[in-house]
């Protein structure tokens, strides 16, 4: 289309000037013909240009009609060449007859109750050289012919809108049709009872205190409606206690519970609290107390007692469960193993090798002590194996022993805490899948077990079944067993591994085994350090989080899923962690920001180990959505223990053995007390 009007413009400034020439010059007879072709040119071009027709209006009357009733549709339109004009008509339901610019067109006989259906009527428009143009208008078929607008609900009142329990109120519903139709109305209530008087009803309130809502609904006699409701407070002749809530509901001694009493009285009324405690102590007053739980375990009786003006009284009572607090907790793999603060040792879940060390190899759901001393410092779970250390300084062990991790000089599985050897300066331990490593308070590092891939750090792959000295330095300061691996900490902040090193877990930057302590880098700031199965994570001076090894499952935190041989500092590069615990292919860490310790994990999730309420793995470390105040964390397998500030247990994961300590074998996905 551009370039036809471009050769019209040009053609039509030649034929001006060549009409100046012949008019002020004269012009050759071969320039008049030239002339005359440009002019029949011209005349070409005009015919050639076709604009379409115009539909000025297209319109129904009537618009509204009957079902099966008659309607005219006229189509007015214009063509800017003043050709002729046919028209087309077309309708997807009912019947159109006639033709030219006007129709009629008869309604079908079914319509969507109550309003009506609007059906399309299309009407083309073509002129001689085939150029079109198309519009479209509905017609709305009802009933009768006529447009049912729905009824006006003015007001819907009550008086009052606050009354006693079993009191009345009485509802008024004004309402009109627009089309003036007749108009009836349907009344609904959530609780007590209706008396219907047409537009009006009696509500009689429920005998409890409640908010009741009152629904009234108007319809017109050809099916069109709208509704209201109103909002009506029913409060209690004497005083009523809702709830009496405690949180936590499980307290160590000492330990903090809040509690809050929500009670309804009589309108305008005050309201007065009371509390009753058989042990412990109450601080505050009114609805919202702390009860300070005593020195001795058990279970405590709270009783609130809400009286109104009247002296009329509602009382109600809540039971806190009082237990000794927990201080250290080890996961290992489907049992656990913990210490409480006046020294007992307690162990639940698997126990085919013996590993609980309660005498036998029955699997416990729930926390059981393990004999009676009470002066246990510290425990470390393995694979099927457990080592703990007294606060006198002596190393104890039990549980499976083919390879000889219990240290005990033999490899036969031990059902209860053995004495290894004779010394009394034993500080820390840490056990692998079937090895077990050991710090001593002179700073010399000790290994024993399964030593196929030199995790022992002798300089050999010999398996030992007694304590063995790792060279003859004095200054190691802490160790963490993988599975097939082993790393340390020195008292310079040096870090050294060894062991298994198939997915770069050592951090030397390649994947070669070694059976000798080999330093990572040349960092002399480390602080912390957690194995896995074939994972490490440690923590810096500066509180900083480094990762590396096997990264399948995200369990390094760095946003990836690929392995990486080198410490490699975390996603989360501006928190302060303060401790780690690595799983079997996942991670926990304690994050403390103005003394709040948040939860945060990453990794595998097939279990729920992760805490965040789904299964879903995350290679990004994601907070464990659970309160703050997290001091201690374990992880094992598939199972994940921790705990509160407040000393309470808390325990998540797989549970097929009932490691989680709650008295069953199902999972859970997010932190769940543990109340034993």
């Amino acid at each position: 289309m551009g370039n036809k009007i471009f050769t019209y413009l040009i053609l039509s400034y030649l034929f001006s000037q060549f009409v100046y020439a012949e008019l002020h010059f004269g012009v050759p007879s071969a320039v008049k013909k030239k002339t005359k072709e440009l002019k029949d040119k011209i005349e070409q071009e005009k015919i050639a240009k076709n604009n379409p027709p115009v539909i000025v209006s297209l319109t129904a009357e009537p618009p509204v009609v009957a079902t099966g009733a008659v309607t005219t549709i006229t189509c007015i339109a214009e063509d800017p060449d003043n050709e002729a004009l046919t028209y087309s008509w077309d309708a997807p339901y009912g019947a159109i007859t006639g033709s030219g610019y006007s129709v009629s067109w008869t309604a079908p006989t079914y319509y969507t109750p109550p309003t009506g259906t609007y059906y399309p009527i299309f009407c083309t428009v073509y002129d001689t050289k085939g150029a079109s143009a198309t519009a479209k208008v509905d017609v709305l078929v009802t009933p009768d012919g006529r447009i049912n607008r729905t009824p006006i609900i003015e007001a819907l009142t009550a008086e009052p809108l606050s009354v006693s329990t079993g009191g009345v109120v009485t509802i008024v519903c004004t309402a009109y049709d627009l089309d003036d139709d007749e108009i009836t109305y349907f009344w609904h209530t959530t609780t007590g009872t209706l008396l219907i008087y047409t537009s009006s009803a009696i509500l009689t309130a429920p005998d409890f205190p409640t908010n009741v809502t009152v629904f009234c609904t108007v319809k017109d006699n050809r099916g069109a409606e709208t509704s209201e409701s109103v909002y009506i407070n029913v409060y209690p002749v004497v005083p009523v206690i809702s709830s009496l809530l405690a949180s936590p509901i499980v307290v160590s001694t000492g330990a903090t519970s809040t509690i809050v009493c929500n009670a309804y009285g009589p309108a305008s009324d005050t309201l007065t609290y009371s509390w009753d405690i058989t042990a412990g102590t109450i601080t505050g007053y009114g609805y919202y107390v702390k009860w300070v739980a005593p020195s001795s375990t058990g279970v405590y009786t709270i009783t609130c007692t809400v009286s109104d003006s009247k002296n009329n009284t509602a009382q109600k009572s809540i039971d806190i469960t009082v237990i000794i607090p927990w201080v250290l907790i080890s996961c290992g793999l489907d049992y656990t193993v913990g210490i409480k603060s006046d020294g007992t040792l307690w162990s639940w879940g698997r126990n085919n090798f013996g590993q609980l060390g309660i005498g036998n190899t029955e699997h416990m759901l729930t926390p059981t002590q393990v004999g009676t001393d009470t002066d246990w410092a510290y425990v470390a779970c393995g694979y099927y194996h457990t080592v703990a250390i007294k606060k006198n300084g002596t190393l104890w062990a039990w549980g499976r022993n083919d390879y000889g991790q219990l240290g005990l000089g033999n490899d036969i599985n031990i059902y209860t805490p053995t004495q290894v050897g004779t010394d009394t300066n034993w500080s820390y331990v840490s056990c692998g899948a079937f090895h077990t490593v050991a710090i001593k308070k002179d700073g010399t590092l000790w290994s024993w077990g399964f030593n196929n891939q030199g995790q022992l750090g002798l300089r050999h792959n010999t398996n030992r079944n007694t304590p063995t000295s790792v060279g003859t330095e004095r200054n190691w300061s802490f160790v963490s067993c993988g599975a097939y691996y082993t790393v340390a900490i020195k008292t310079d902040g040096t870090l050294w591994s060894w062991g298994a090193n198939d997915h770069g877990q050592l951090g030397l930057g390649h994947n070669i085994s070694t059976n000798t302590p080999t330093q990572v880098g040349t960092d002399t700031n480390w602080s912390y350090v957690s194995c896995g199965s074939i994972h490490t994570i440690a923590i810096k001076t500066d509180t900083t989080l480094w990762s590396w090894g096997f990264n399948y499952y995200g369990q390094l935190g760095l946003g990836h899923n690929i392995d990486i041989s080198t410490p490699t500092q975390t996603a989360n590069a501006d928190k302060l962690w303060e401790r780690i615990s690595c799983g079997f292919e996942y991670s926990v860490g304690i994050i403390k920001i103005l003394n709040d310790g948040t939860l945060w994990s990453w990794g595998r999730n097939y279990f729920g180990q992760l805490g965040l309420g789904n299964k879903n793995d995350t290679n990004i470390p994601l907070r464990v959505d659970h309160g703050i105040d997290w001091s201690y964390v374990s992880c094992g397998y598939s199972h994940t223990a921790a705990i509160q500030e407040d000393g309470t247990l808390w325990c998540w994961g797989a549970n097929n053995y009932g490691q989680l300590g709650l008295g069953d074998t199902t999972e859970r996905l997010t932190p769940t007390l543990v109340y034993k």
